[in-house]
This record gives C-alpha cells, sequence and structure tokens, in this order.
C-alpha cells in the first residue's frame, strides 16, 4: 500500500520538494491510519494519512473529484482522531514530520506585502476551498511559504563561500566549530540547534554547514544540501548582535554560489514565513508555493 500512496501524493502534488524516500518513510509509518477509496482494478484513487491529530495527507485524484470522495475521507477522518481523544486536526505540521507545513496553495492565506513570487505551474486554490468550506481556518498570523531559485548559467553571486565582507568570513564550518555553531543557534533560533548536531556535516560531504564567522565567533549559520537536484539551504540563523546587518542574506547568497558550484540548476528552501521573503529575496530567492495551515477544532 505503501507505495501507491506516494504514487497518489506524486499525481497530486508534483510541485512539491519531497524525495521518495522521505515519502515513503511518512507514509509508511506503521502509526498511521490510513483510509483509502480504490477504483475497478485495486489501485487507490484517494486517501487520508492520519498520525494522531494531523492529516499528513488528504489527496483525491484529479478526474474523481466532485463526487463526494474527499468530504467522506475528511469526516472519517476527523471522527477517527475524536474518538482517539484529539480536540483538534491539523494538517501537515504536527508531531511527526511532514510531506508538506500545510495545504499547498496559489493564494496568501493572509493579506500582506511579500517580494515577488513566482508560484509553481499547475498550483490552484482547490484544497483550501475545500477546507475553508468545512471549518478549518490559517492557524498563523503570518504567511507560510517554500522559496525557490533557478540558477541560470550566466549568473553571477557576489558574495562566496571563503569570502569575507565587513570583518565577517563566510566559510563552511569544520569539526571544531560545531560547539560554537550550536552556541550561535541557542542564542539566535533554539529550535534549529538539534539539526547542527550530527557530526557529519562538519565534514566533507553533501550536507555543510556554513558559518558567518565574526573575529572568531560564530554570528551566524545555515545548512547546505548538495545531495540532488535541487540544492538546498535551510535552518537559517543570526546571532542577535549581528543581525541587522545584512549577515542571512550573504550567507544564503554564499550557500546559493556554492549549489551552482556543485553544477545543480535550482536552489530551494522551503517551510518559512513572513518578514524572511525579504532576506531570502534580497539573495534571489522567489515565493514558490504558499501554505494553508489547517486546523479545525473538533
Amino acid at each position: 500500500m505503501t507505495q501507491q500512496l506516494v504514487d497518489l501524493f506524486k499525481r497530486n502534488f508534483p510541485y512539491l520538494n519531497v524525495d521518495e524516500g522521505t515519502a515513503k518513510t511518512l507514509l509508511g509509518n506503521t502509526d498511521n491510519k490510513i483510509f483509502a477509496r480504490y477504483d475497478r482494478e485495486g489501485q487507490i484513487i484517494g486517501a487520508s494519512v492520519i498520525y494522531k491529530n494531523v492529516i499528513v495527507m488528504l489527496a483525491v485524484d484529479k478526474s474523481y473529484r466532485g463526487h463526494g470522495i474527499g468530504s467522506a475521507l475528511l469526516d472519517l477522518s476527523e471522527r477517527f482522531i475524536k474518538n482517539s481523544g484529539g480536540t483538534g486536526v491539523v494538517f501537515g505540521v504536527g508531531a511527526s514530520d511532514y510531506l508538506a507545513p500545510g495545504v499547498p496553495t496559489c493564494i496568501k492565506p493572509v493579506e500582506q506585502e511579500l517580494t515577488p513570487d513566482c508560484l509553481w505551474q499547475g498550483l490552484d486554490n482547490y484544497a483550501c476551498e475545500f477546507l475553508a468550506k468545512r471549518g478549518y481556518v490559517h492557524k498563523n498570523n503570518a504567511n507560510i511559504f517554500d522559496m525557490d531559485m533557478i540558477i541560470e548559467d550566466d549568473t553571477r553571486f557576489d558574495i562566496a563561500v571563503g569570502d569575507t565582507v565587513d570583518g565577517v568570513n563566510y566559510r563552511l564550518a569544520s569539526p571544531s566549530d560545531k560547539e560554537r555553531v550550536i552556541a550561535c543557534c541557542n542564542a539566535g533560533a533554539d529550535y534549529f540547534a538539534s539539526f547542527y548536531k550530527n557530526d557529519e556535516l562538519y565534514n566533507q560531504g553533501n550536507e555543510r554547514v556554513l558559518v558567518a564567522d565574526l573575529n572568531g565567533e560564530i554570528v551566524g549559520n545555515l545548512l547546505i544540501s548538495t545531495y540532488g537536484e535541487p540544492g538546498t539551504i535551510g535552518c537559517v540563523t543570526v546571532s542577535p548582535k549581528a543581525r541587522g546587518k545584512k549577515v542571512g542574506t550573504r550567507m544564503s547568497i554564499a550557500a546559493t554560489s556554492y549549489i551552482k558550484e556543485k553544477e545543480l540548476k535550482r536552489a530551494f528552501l522551503s517551510y518559512t514565513y513572513s518578514g524572511l521573503d525579504k532576506m531570502y529575496g534580497a539573495a534571489g530567492y522567489k515565493i514558490c508555493v504558499y501554505y494553508f495551515m489547517a486546523q479545525k477544532e473538533l
């Protein structure tokens, strides 16, 4: 069943940046509760995958929509969560990892001025309208989104790994930097600290830590992955003393330059929010998908 669920996910969310291994892990979790609908050949054409009070995925193939399948699956899911002691339902982010932070949409859930977007082709607002009619609301006062950059062959970045700007050196971390990186996280964004504890990040490999080094003090850090297309950056942290000095933007530019050096064509960052769009936008990233952070009390 897991592979059928993965195939359903890929058919309905082709624009999301989720590798097949991650999809298999999350959709194949033995603690999931699954409600599914099948065609005459026994293939899944709609499903709801639930972990605790989180709907990890709710999808119905486009040709089968409008016949009550999605409504029936959602009703079963809500009743299951309520009967299991849950007091509310959330989509995406919850007690586990996620396929997407929320429900993908082409419309900003909160009216705010953001950096210009360049949305994925085929993205619409169908799912959000479906959930809003059933009492779901956006559980955040900010917009949540992914950002993307196409790295053109003639793109030039004015900061590269190893450069020093205004006394700050932007370089890849070594094993001796680990404790200072974690200290920077604890000062600036302690919820990211756990992501920086893997020793492999500080050695040669496809996942690295880039730091902003000010006279031996780590005042910023982010994660870079060049494991495959697209390259990604994430978990950006800037210590309070370095904020407002373009450290975050410069780290993003240097990291993207590094991704380009690895001959990857795209750079991507996931699950960010209003305010940070300006920092990443200054580095060349554009919003590619918005998320409706759907929740409903039961």
